[in-house]
C-alpha cells in the first residue's frame, strides 16, 4: 500500500505505512555482520514501512530479535 501525499507537513517522496513489525531477513549483503539470513529483526527507525510483504532494508536499521 503505497500513499502519496499531501500528509499534513509532509512534502517528501511517498511512504508505505507502518511502523511496528517483525521480519525475517533473506539475505545480507558481505560487510553485514549482526545479521544472518532467517534472523528475526524489528525496525529500529520509525517509517520503514512494515504495511508491505516484502522490503530492503540497510542493516543497520535493523535490531535483531530472540526466535523464540
Amino acid at each position: 500500500m503505497f500513499r502519496g501525499g499531501p500528509f499534513v507537513g509532509y512534502t517528501g517522496p511517498e511512504k508505505v505505512g507502518g511502523n511496528e513489525g517483525v521480519g525475517e531477513v533473506a539475505l545480507v549483503g558481505a560487510n553485514v555482520t549482526h545479521l544472518e539470513p532467517l534472523d528475526r529483526v524489528i525496525p529500529a527507525i520509525s517509517a520503514m514501512g512494515t504495511w508491505s510483504s516484502a522490503f530492503h532494508a540497510k542493516a543497520a536499521d535493523l535490531l535483531k530479535v530472540p526466535a523464540d
